[in-house]
């Protein structure tokens, strides 16, 4: 099958300094240590956070042998997706100078959305055993990636074909769930992973060593792998972490007084349903998101679905393996929201044909 290949936009400064020993001082005047500055369309850098000021060149100053010199800067993400960043260098003159001068950020890797903002720290550090360099020039390449992925490819590819023993189901464990509706979840998930070519792991979020204390994945013992789960935020705390914390999802739930909705991660309304006809123990209607997304840390895959209510997450397993998984060249979006509208004599049992798409992107 073919997917969309992800468009990887480059941030480039192309850096040249220099370094003072502490044994021989030059007058600060005769020091070039000016970097000049390139940026892609989807990236750019500013000197200010209402990004007037594009940076164009960086001027390091005098550096000295055990000196750490910082440099703030401001990104934006240009783009139409929200993307990831990681950071190299390569070209260093002369190539001993890389073994004593480093070059880090204060970027913690989380995801940066469309015309967001992100202010960065540069830091250049010298180590006191630096000798025998006064001139040294470098590459900076602020690199992104696009942490959407569509469904078709991650649903597919990396779920139902995947090869054996690459994809976790990881479900809340049922001793610490609040209600036995909370179950569903599980079997949502088992729908999906019985339809897969391969075996795969399953288990709770209570397994050792699969996840850290903060529900993030312990990407020691799971990487390069792809994450399926299922429940909101308020039942997984994988979930919860991935969208409250780290803000990778493409979707997310909120709550107010008198409704709970589904926002995009540019704040837009894409799905809503009243308080009341959730609170309702014999409620017939629901709505339930499918999505899919990447994490860099790990290089980790995630396949998410849940509904507002339990009942959602339980239809969107009947409707994923009814519907979707047959058709699955038609879902190349990263999200979808579906809604679910009680049709067969109010039995208030999710049935595939009373399932329609409320939304995409």
């Amino acid at each position: 099958m073919q997917h969309k290949k992800p468009y990887v936009p480059i941030l480039l400064f192309v850096a040249l300094l220099t370094i003072v020993e502490t044994t021989v001082l030059f007058p600060r005047t005769n020091v070039l240590s000016v970097s000049a500055v390139e940026t892609s369309n989807s990236v750019q850098a500013y000197w200010d956070t209402t990004c007037q000021n594009t940076v164009h060149s960086l001027d390091w100053g005098n550096n000295f042998a055990g000196q750490t010199q910082n440099f703030n800067i401001y990104l934006r993400n240009e783009g139409d997706s929200s993307i990831v960043l990681d950071l190299t260098t390569e070209n260093w003159l002369p190539q001993t100078a890389e073994q004593t001068i480093k070059l880090s950020w204060d970027y913690n890797g989380y995801s940066i959305h469309k015309n967001q903002v992100k202010p960065i720290q540069l830091a250049l550090s010298i180590s006191p055993e630096t000798t025998g360099v006064t001139n040294f020039s470098f590459d900076i390449i602020i690199g992104c990636k696009e942490c959407t992925r569509d469904v078709y490819q991650v649903a597919g590819e990396q779920i139902l074909d995947a090869p054996a023993n690459t994809v976790y189901f990881i479900y809340t464990d049922p001793l610490f769930q609040n209600r036995a509706e909370s179950t569903y979840d599980c079997t949502s998930g088992e729908t999906i992973r019985n339809l897969c070519a391969n075996t795969q792991h399953y288990g709770f979020n209570t397994a050792q060593h699969w996840l850290l204390p903060s529900g993030a994945i312990n990407t020691t013992t799971i990487h390069n792998s792809t994450i399926a789960l299922f429940g909101g935020k308020f039942a997984n705390k994988v979930v919860n972490y991935y969208e409250t914390v780290k803000e990778l999802t493409p979707v997310k739930i909120k709550i107010d007084n008198n409704n709970l909705f589904f926002e995009n991660r540019a704040d837009a309304i894409i799905g809503e349903l009243p308080l009341s006809i959730i609170d309702n123990p014999k409620y017939c209607e629901d709505m339930f998101t499918v999505m899919a997304f990447y994490d860099k840390v790990g290089d980790n895959a995630f396949f998410v679905m849940y509904g507002v209510g339990w009942k959602g997450t339980w239809a969107s397993g009947i409707y994923f393996k009814e519907v979707i998984s047959k058709n699955l060249n038609e879902y190349t979006n990263g999200y979808y929201v579906f809604h679910w509208l009680d049709e067969n004599e109010l039995d208030g049992i999710p049935q595939s044909h009373e399932i329609h798409q409320e939304n995409a992107n």
